[in-house]
């Protein structure tokens, strides 16, 4: 019974373990091949039919695929540990600043508005 128990605490914990970071491992699944593609210019023709003919647009790819990495590192850090998974999974900037959140607030609710104006017609 006991070795029962510790394998059932053991699968739930390995449950909330993929729930928690089912966000990180998807964005990272998906940003590595991404960041590769746009890094490589012998690859990125394949994929998205954009042809790099200058040393300032391929120098300009390079660094957004290094960007891509990095933010992919910090969620493969939050994933392996656990004192980085709040850095790695809140956006900071933006949502601390009050005329932000006021200007989304209004823009929203504008959106908001204008749908439900033009559904009422």
């Amino acid at each position: 019974e006991g070795s029962r128990k510790i394998k059932s605490e053991n699968m739930t914990y390995n449950l909330n373990w993929v729930f928690k970071n089912i966000h990180l491992i998807v964005s990272v699944i998906i940003v590595i091949p991404t960041a590769i593609i746009y890094g490589s210019p012998s690859i990125l023709p394949e994929h998205l039919d954009i042809q790099v003919n200058t040393t300032d647009l391929s120098n300009m790819l390079k660094a957004i695929m290094c960007l891509y990495l990095g933010i992919s590192f910090v969620w493969i850090l939050g994933i392996w540990k656990t004192k980085y998974w709040k850095n790695a999974t809140q956006l900071k900037g933006t949502s601390n600043n009050p005329v932000w959140n006021d200007s989304a607030e209004i823009f929203f609710r504008n959106e908001a508005l204008k749908t439900e104006f033009s559904t009422a017609k």
